[in-house]
């Protein structure tokens, strides 16, 4: 699967994708008018700009502690980015800025870490 954040590959940072977690449809909101002496509310249609989030589950592998440091550092610096920018999962195009963080789990003795990127998207692009 393609991922690219800010037109880099995921993967020259991260060795592999253990998981995405998107919604299958954006968020919407209903714009519903409640009406006295009526049983249902009329129905106006709905809204689909809400933001939601995409999580992306990572594995990185290192050689040596030193090393993981390094490519940890890489993933943070691609990610701190100060405005949103184009994400691409697939054949899907969001507007996304980290705002949760990026969660690491370092594991010095196997030489890896594994963690978790929470995006918030504010479209489909």
């Amino acid at each position: 699967m393609i991922i690219t954040f800010d037109s880099t590959d995921i993967y020259s940072v991260v060795d592999a994708v253990t998981s995405v977690d998107r919604p299958a449809l954006p968020p919407k909101t209903s714009n519903l008018v409640s009406v006295a002496g009526r049983n249902f509310p009329y129905d106006f249609g709905n809204n689909t700009k809400q933001s939601f989030e995409i999580t992306i589950g990572f594995v990185i592998k290192a050689t040596s502690e030193t090393d993981l440091n390094t490519k940890v550092d890489n993933l943070t610096s691609l990610l701190d980015v100060a405005e949103a920018k184009n994400l691409i999962i697939g054949a899907n195009t969001y507007k996304a800025q980290i705002y949760g963080g990026v969660n690491v789990v370092e594991l010095p003795q196997r030489k890896a870490a594994r963690g978790t990127i929470t995006f918030t998207c504010h479209e489909v692009v």
